[in-house]
């Protein structure tokens, strides 16, 4: 029954143009919906080798467009959220394809997608928060994809913001994240005391959506800048976001909430000025 579902509900409407329009998509649906097919199709391989055999070399043409999106320096057009959402999926749909066939067919040395680790890193703030545009909201969360990347670059630097995360006194709210126990399969070989911040405190994204951060330290009572530009026609996407933080202040200026109003637009500036409730203006990030 589990075999037929897997085929009469995922693998077959995946052939329908009606539903199938993810394979020539360049962002997290191609992602997202390749590695599912995938994991289907390797469910049914016993059985229905042929079938699987057909869906995962679709994908494997079929994925490369949005990896190919994460060139020259590892930074993700669709910020940090759908990252969180998009590679995700992406290095499951990698982990799995090598662990069956014992090869990548060349996906993980596509320019950008292994330094990737890196702008996640950097797109998070001293204290935890992220850098919030294309569509984000400001909480930051550990992200169990990063400990691939740290596994397989042999870089647990890129661990510093998810060390933090794990050693709060109230980790509950990542209870939800069903990829959670991946940091066990993932981290297993990762020493904690290996984990230290990184040396760099600058970071420069020049791919299809350009992004900067900088900050004066890796501690929480470090200052944190963020700078992205672009344009509004990629998917989640604004013409332009900066943030700065101090401690536990800060402020923001961008599009996050009204993207879907402006995205269509040709107007040449809009923006909106928003704040926590501990800084009223910019001066009061310079007398905290």
């Amino acid at each position: 029954m589990i075999e037929e579902a897997i085929i009469k509900k995922g693998i077959e409407p995946s052939f329908d143009k009606q539903y199938n329009w993810f394979l020539d998509a360049n962002q997290n649906w191609n992602q997202v919906c390749n590695a599912g097919m995938t994991y289907g199709a390797l469910a049914i391989w016993d059985k229905q080798e042929q079938l699987s055999r057909q869906v995962i070399n679709r994908a494997l043409k079929s994925i490369r467009l949005p990896m190919e999106q994460y060139k020259p320096d590892g930074g993700y057009p669709e910020g940090y959220g759908y990252w969180n959402y998009g590679t995700s999926y992406n290095v499951l749909f990698l982990s799995a394809i090598e662990k069956v066939f014992h090869d990548d067919f060349g996906l993980s040395k596509l320019p950008g997608f292994m330094t990737t680790a890196s702008f996640m890193e950097n797109m998070t703030g001293n204290t935890g928060r992220c850098f919030n545009w294309a569509d984000c909201l400001l909480t930051g969360t550990v992200k169990p994809t990063m400990f691939w990347f740290a596994q397989r670059n042999n870089d647990p630097s890129v661990l510093w913001m998810e060390k933090k995360y794990l050693m709060e006194s109230d980790y509950t709210r990542f209870t939800h994240d069903r990829l959670l126990p991946n940091i066990m399969i993932w981290g297993k070989d990762i020493p904690i005391n290996k984990v230290v911040a990184p040396k760099t405190k600058v970071w420069i994204g020049h791919g299809a959506t350009p992004v900067a951060s900088m900050r004066t330290s890796w501690d929480n009572n470090g200052i944190y800048l963020g700078f992205k530009t672009g344009t509004p026609s990629w998917a989640h996407g604004t013409y332009g976001h900066w943030f700065i933080r101090y401690g536990v202040g800060w402020c923001t200026m961008g599009f996050r909430s009204r993207h879907a109003e402006l995205r269509n637009t040709r107007v040449a500036r809009h923006g909106y000025l928003g704040q926590d409730p501990g800084c009223n203006s910019l001066d009061d990030l310079s007398n905290e």
